[in-house]
C-alpha cells in the first residue's frame, strides 16, 4: 500500500511540475516578410518602375522584387518613393505613377490603391482612421501643393488641406502633424503643423532652407536643413532647427557653414547623426558641431537609416544601375554586410 501512495505522489508530483513549468510565447507566423527590412528602390526616372527588396533579419538573404513575385509580376509604378507601415498595411507611395498601394506588410499581397486624388504623392503618415498624404502637384507652380486626406475605411480621398511649396516628409507627434515643407523643385523653409482633429492648419514655423529629414528626441524634433546648394546662384548655410512640439515653437540648434550642407539626420542612444561631404557624423546635440566624421564609414549618400543599433546607409551609384546598401555596427562603426539593391535606393525601412 506504501508503494501504491509513494506512486500516485511522484505522478501528481510530475503532473504539478509540469503543468507549472513556464512556457515562452511563440511568435505567431504573420507571413515571410515579418522579420526584416524593406529597402525601397526608386527605379529609373521617368521609365520602367520601382521596387521594395526585402533583407533577412540576420542579413544573410536579400529578396528583390517582393511586391512583382507575390502579385502575378504586377508593378508600383514608377518612383517609389516611400513605404510606411502601420498596423498590418505597408503603404507604398508611386509619386511619377500618382498611385499609392496598400499590401498587407508581412505577405505583400496588394489588398488595395489609391489611384485618384493624388498629385506628384510623395509620404505618408497615419492617424486613427485617416492616412495623410504629401503632394507636390506640380513642382513647377507652388500654389498648388497639398495634403491629401485618405479615409482607410473605403481608400479615398476624403478631403485636402491646403499647403505652401514642396510637402515633403512628415512626423506624427503628440497631436499634431509635422510637415517639412521642402520646396519641390524650388526652396522653401518651412515646417506647417497640422491638427488632424479638425485637418486644418494650426500654424506655420519656419526654419531653415529646404527642410529634408528629421530625427525626435524627448517629444522634441529636429528637423535638418541643408540649406540652398551653389548651383542655385544664392548659397546658404545648413542648419538644425529644434521644434519644441508643446508649444510649437522653432529655434536654431546648429549652424553649418555657408558652403555645408549636411542630409539625413538620425538619432540613435542619445546621439544625432548625419551625412555631410562623403563622411557621417555623430553630433550630442550641444551647439558646437563635430569637426571630423566617424572613422570607417563614408560615401556621399543617398539615404541614411538607422534601425536596432545599425547604420544602413544606401548609394545610388550611377543612378541607372543597382544601387548598394551597407550596414554597420553603431558599437564599433565596423562594417556588417554590403547588399546590391535595386536602382536608386532610397531608404531602409524596418519590419
Amino acid at each position: 500500500m506504501k508503494s501504491l501512495f509513494k506512486l500516485l505522489f511522484l505522478v501528481f508530483l510530475s503532473i504539478y511540475a509540469t503543468s507549472c513549468t513556464k512556457v515562452d510565447p511563440v511568435e505567431p507566423v504573420l507571413g515571410e516578410f515579418q522579420n526584416g527590412y524593406f529597402i525601397v528602390n526608386e527605379g529609373p526616372f521617368s521609365s520602367s518602375y520601382g521596387t521594395i527588396s526585402f533583407l533577412s533579419e540576420d542579413f544573410n538573404t536579400t529578396q528583390p522584387e517582393i511586391f512583382e513575385v507575390k502579385n502575378n509580376n504586377a508593378h508600383l509604378g514608377s518612383i517609389v518613393q516611400d513605404v510606411y507601415l502601420n498596423n498590418d498595411k505597408a503603404f507604398i507611395v508611386a509619386n511619377n505613377s500618382n498611385k499609392i498601394t496598400i499590401t498587407n506588410r508581412y505577405t505583400m499581397v496588394k489588398t488595395a490603391e489609391i489611384t485618384t486624388g493624388l498629385s506628384n504623392p510623395r509620404y505618408v503618415v497615419v492617424v486613427g482612421n485617416n492616412a495623410y498624404v504629401s503632394n507636390w502637384g506640380d513642382a513647377t507652380v507652388a500654389t498648388d501643393d497639398y495634403i491629401a486626406v485618405v479615409n482607410l475605411s473605403n481608400n479615398t480621398v476624403s478631403g485636402t488641406i491646403t499647403v505652401g511649396e514642396g510637402p515633403e516628409k512628415m512626423a506624427v507627434i503628440g497631436n499634431y502633424i509635422y510637415v517639412l515643407m521642402k520646396g519641390g523643385w524650388g526652396s522653401n523653409n518651412k515646417v506647417t503643423v497640422i491638427n488632424p482633429t479638425n485637418n486644418t492648419v494650426q500654424t506655420t514655423l519656419t526654419v531653415g532652407d529646404n527642410p529634408q529629414s528629421y530625427a525626435v528626441k524627448d517629444s522634441d524634433l529636429y528637423v535638418m536643413c541643408p540649406g540652398k546648394a551653389a548651383w542655385t546662384g544664392s548659397e546658404t548655410a545648413g542648419a538644425v532647427y529644434k521644434i519644441n512640439t508643446s508649444n510649437n515653437t522653432a529655434a536654431i540648434a546648429a549652424n553649418f557653414a555657408t558652403t555645408a550642407h549636411p542630409q539625413h539626420l538620425n538619432y540613435y542612444n542619445n546621439n544625432f547623426y548625419y551625412n555631410l561631404n562623403g563622411g557621417v557624423y555623430k553630433w550630442n546635440g550641444a551647439a558646437n558641431l563635430p569637426t571630423t566624421s566617424e572613422s570607417n564609414i563614408t560615401g556621399f549618400l543617398y539615404g541614411m537609416n538607422i534601425h536596432n543599433g545599425k547604420l544602413f546607409t544606401l548609394d545610388a551609384g550611377d543612378y541607372k544601375s543597382n544601387g548598394t546598401l551597407k550596414i554597420y555596427d553603431l558599437n564599433n562603426n565596423t562594417l556588417l554586410k554590403t547588399v546590391i539593391t535595386g536602382i536608386i535606393p532610397n531608404s531602409v525601412e524596418l519590419n
